[in-house]
């Protein structure tokens, strides 16, 4: 259960919950996981890392179906670190829960069988990355808009 933590669709419904109270914050999110799923489509696709249980089929066995056949990199643990960072950067007093969850998720993806631990390595760095670069263009698109700050979607429609 803790492994579905870090599907995309999580993401995706937590920062539409967030949009209407920080659309900056929410915008973030769903920026830097659009950026994180492709960079990792990407390099799995180049990859081409055969999973912990295809590779030594009689010592590791498969506990979940995993989305897809290659594990290079981890991307439950990188959508479950863009996550984190982003939450950090806005709201660190509550950040420490979603680090604790982030590494839960990266060691449950190693325990269920679908990765190696640098796969859930370079997860948390492709995470690292992929929140940096959405940083870059929210910043600069909220700037080029004239956005404020800590603008509401709530603000943005019925504006006072």
């Amino acid at each position: 259960i803790l492994s579905i933590l870090g599907d995309w669709w999580t993401s995706t419904i937590f920062s539409l919950a967030i949009l209407p109270f920080n659309i900056k914050l929410g915008t973030l999110i769903i920026v830097s996981q659009l950026i994180q799923v492709i960079l990792q489509k990407g390099i799995k696709n180049v990859i081409l890392r055969k999973r912990p249980y295809i590779k030594n089929r009689f010592s590791i066995p498969r506990l979940i179906v995993p989305p897809d056949k290659f594990s290079f990199p981890s991307g439950h643990t990188a959508g479950a670190f863009v996550l984190f960072f982003c939450i950090n950067s806005y709201l660190p007093s509550i950040s420490w829960v979603f680090l604790i969850v982030a590494i839960l998720i990266g060691i449950s993806r190693i325990y269920l069988g679908v990765h190696y631990f640098t796969d859930v390595l370079f997860g948390f760095i492709l995470g690292f990355v992929s929140f940096k670069i959405g940083t870059a263009i929210v910043e600069n698109s909220f700037k080029a808009l004239n956005i404020p700050e800590q603008l509401s979607l709530f603000e943005k429609i019925f504006p006072v």
